[in-house]
């Protein structure tokens, strides 16, 4: 066979085999639809007018827009969550007459500083309004962890260090009370911090993991179904410790008038996550 027959041939062997392989009656595999873009968070620039707008509204009287403008810097991802904002959305709640959502913003508030002194007056003040149920907590619970860790951790490295000094060098008797000064100070530092955490371990309810009752006429029952006999009234604004959910409703710890702890089923639409943000930004 010629030469030029045989490449003709080897050419059109090369070209048909990619064609005899694909299967014409095979349907296109279906091109995944583009990924839906998310929402852009707000930038800095844009809170800070928000904010700006809410405090014009707030000291105008406009609460409705003071709550708008507040619950939107509150809601965006990157919203700076102080102390004195939700003070500040706890009042302009109250003027309104939401005294509920007010209790909320309080209590959330004093989560980020707990002896901030207008939010503990405004939240006695509602509580004795309303009568709303609150859990005892001693005064270790109510500092934050990020106050402790701190000092547990500074303290310890502040001892161990005068302590290897006084041991390893060896000062003399007149150069050692700097050192003894610093383990006098450093050593009931990291013994109160560290006893401190271990309480706020034990905390029966810590904040993070309550809820509010923001609904009128609520109350606890003994069983998931409003027929069943009431445990206790639950005015807006009380706290509740929920334990396990079923359907509609959450079974709960209620903080007791007396010493006897109380337990009850409370419809799930009545109660507000206390914290619904990070549990670090409040521990």
């Amino acid at each position: 066979m010629p030469s030029f027959l045989r490449t003709l041939l080897r050419l059109a062997v090369t070209t048909a085999l990619p064609l005899m392989a694909a299967d014409p009656a095979a349907p296109a595999e279906p091109t995944a639809p583009p990924a839906a873009k998310a929402p852009a968070a707000p930038s800095a620039e844009s809170l800070s007018r928000t904010i700006a707008d809410a405090e014009i509204a707030f000291k105008a009287g406009d609460w409705d827009k003071a709550i708008e403008k507040f619950e939107t810097v509150t809601a965006a991802p990157s919203g700076s969550i102080s102390p004195e904002l939700c003070h500040n959305l706890a009042t302009a709640h109250f003027r309104a007459g939401n005294d509920a959502s007010a209790a909320l913003w309080m209590r959330r508030a004093l989560a980020l500083h707990p002896w901030l002194p207008e939010s503990r007056q405004n939240l006695r003040f509602l509580a004795n309004k309303s009568g709303f149920l609150s859990f005892e907590r001693s005064f270790a619970e109510r500092i934050p962890k990020r106050f402790l860790i701190p000092a547990l951790t500074a303290s310890a490295w502040a001892a161990g260090l005068a302590l290897l000094w006084l041991l390893w060098l060896t000062p003399k008797p007149g150069r050692r009370w700097p050192l003894t000064a610093i383990l006098g100070t450093a050593v009931p530092i990291f013994i109160t911090s560290l006893v401190f955490l271990a309480l706020k371990q034990k905390a029966a309810a810590p904040v993070t993991a309550c809820e509010v009752v923001t609904a009128k006429d609520a109350s606890a029952f003994t069983a998931p179904a409003e027929a069943s006999p009431t445990v206790i009234s639950l005015p807006q604004g009380s706290e509740v410790l929920p334990i396990r959910t079923e359907g509609l409703w959450t079974y709960c710890a209620i903080p007791s008038p007396s010493d006897q702890p109380l337990r009850g089923w409370v419809r799930s639409a009545s109660l507000e996550k206390l914290w619904p943000w990070h549990q670090s930004l409040a521990d």
